[in-house]
Protein backbone atom coordinates (compact mmCIF):
# COMPACT_ATOMS: atom_id res chain seq x y z
CA UNK A 1 0.00 0.00 0.00
CA UNK A 2 1.43 3.05 -1.06
CA UNK A 3 2.12 5.55 1.65
CA UNK A 4 1.18 3.31 4.54
CA UNK A 5 2.92 4.26 7.46
CA UNK A 6 5.07 0.64 8.74
CA UNK A 7 4.09 -1.29 12.08
CA UNK A 8 5.85 -2.97 14.11
CA UNK A 9 5.38 -6.04 12.45
CA UNK A 10 6.18 -4.85 9.23
CA UNK A 11 9.85 -4.29 10.61
CA UNK A 12 12.90 -5.85 9.19
CA UNK A 13 14.33 -8.14 11.01
CA UNK A 14 17.57 -7.89 12.19
CA UNK A 15 20.40 -10.20 10.26
CA UNK A 16 21.22 -13.56 11.95
CA UNK A 17 24.64 -13.70 12.51
CA UNK A 18 25.40 -17.64 13.18
CA UNK A 19 29.30 -16.63 14.34
CA UNK A 20 27.88 -14.83 17.34
CA UNK A 21 26.32 -18.36 18.30
CA UNK A 22 29.75 -19.84 17.80
CA UNK A 23 28.28 -21.80 14.18
CA UNK A 24 30.12 -21.58 11.13
CA UNK A 25 29.28 -22.90 7.65
CA UNK A 26 31.00 -23.56 4.49
CA UNK A 27 28.99 -24.32 1.42
CA UNK A 28 30.56 -25.82 -1.44
CA UNK A 29 29.53 -26.71 -5.32
CA UNK A 30 29.68 -30.64 -5.65
CA UNK A 31 28.70 -32.59 -8.37
CA UNK A 32 25.03 -31.90 -8.96
CA UNK A 33 24.29 -30.24 -6.04
CA UNK A 34 25.22 -28.06 -3.35
CA UNK A 35 26.70 -29.22 0.22
CA UNK A 36 27.01 -27.29 3.51
CA UNK A 37 29.04 -28.39 6.79
CA UNK A 38 28.18 -26.91 9.60
CA UNK A 39 30.40 -26.45 12.67
CA UNK A 40 28.76 -26.01 16.23
CA UNK A 41 24.90 -26.13 14.94
CA UNK A 42 22.68 -24.64 17.59
CA UNK A 43 20.02 -26.92 16.59
CA UNK A 44 22.18 -29.75 17.86
CA UNK A 45 23.80 -28.30 20.55
CA UNK A 46 20.33 -28.12 21.95
CA UNK A 47 18.95 -31.16 20.95
CA UNK A 48 21.75 -33.16 22.70
CA UNK A 49 22.45 -36.62 21.87
CA UNK A 50 20.19 -38.19 18.90
CA UNK A 51 19.84 -41.50 16.89
CA UNK A 52 18.98 -39.67 13.51
CA UNK A 53 20.02 -35.75 12.27
CA UNK A 54 17.76 -33.03 14.17
CA UNK A 55 18.50 -29.90 11.87
CA UNK A 56 15.76 -29.68 9.82
CA UNK A 57 15.66 -25.60 10.14
CA UNK A 58 18.60 -25.93 8.36
CA UNK A 59 17.80 -28.48 5.95
CA UNK A 60 14.91 -26.34 5.20
CA UNK A 61 17.60 -23.15 4.47
CA UNK A 62 19.36 -25.40 2.41
CA UNK A 63 16.81 -26.36 -0.16
CA UNK A 64 16.14 -22.83 -0.89
CA UNK A 65 19.75 -22.00 -1.21
CA UNK A 66 19.73 -24.84 -3.74
CA UNK A 67 16.75 -23.97 -5.61
CA UNK A 68 18.40 -20.16 -6.51
CA UNK A 69 22.21 -21.92 -6.68
CA UNK A 70 20.92 -24.38 -9.27
CA UNK A 71 18.63 -22.21 -10.55
CA UNK A 72 16.60 -25.55 -10.48
CA UNK A 73 12.19 -25.58 -9.33
CA UNK A 74 12.72 -28.91 -7.50
CA UNK A 75 15.92 -29.40 -5.04
CA UNK A 76 15.89 -31.77 -2.10
CA UNK A 77 17.94 -30.91 0.68
CA UNK A 78 19.43 -33.74 3.42
CA UNK A 79 21.12 -34.01 6.38
CA UNK A 80 24.04 -36.63 6.29
CA UNK A 81 25.68 -36.47 8.76
CA UNK A 82 24.99 -34.90 11.97
CA UNK A 83 26.29 -33.80 15.73
CA UNK A 84 24.03 -34.70 17.64
CA UNK A 85 24.23 -37.98 15.94
CA UNK A 86 28.38 -37.97 16.91
CA UNK A 87 29.30 -36.47 13.58
CA UNK A 88 32.16 -33.96 13.87
CA UNK A 89 29.99 -31.46 11.99
CA UNK A 90 26.67 -31.57 10.51
CA UNK A 91 27.15 -32.42 6.61
CA UNK A 92 24.14 -31.52 4.14
CA UNK A 93 23.70 -32.17 0.44
CA UNK A 94 21.10 -30.18 -2.21
CA UNK A 95 20.33 -31.80 -5.20
CA UNK A 96 17.63 -31.66 -7.77
CA UNK A 97 15.11 -34.12 -8.00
Amino acid sequence: MAGATPTPFCRPWPTPRLTSAGASGLFARGTGGIELTVRNSPFATGYGSASQPVCHAIAGMVTAVGRMVLDKGVVIAREIECAACGAPACRFEAQQV
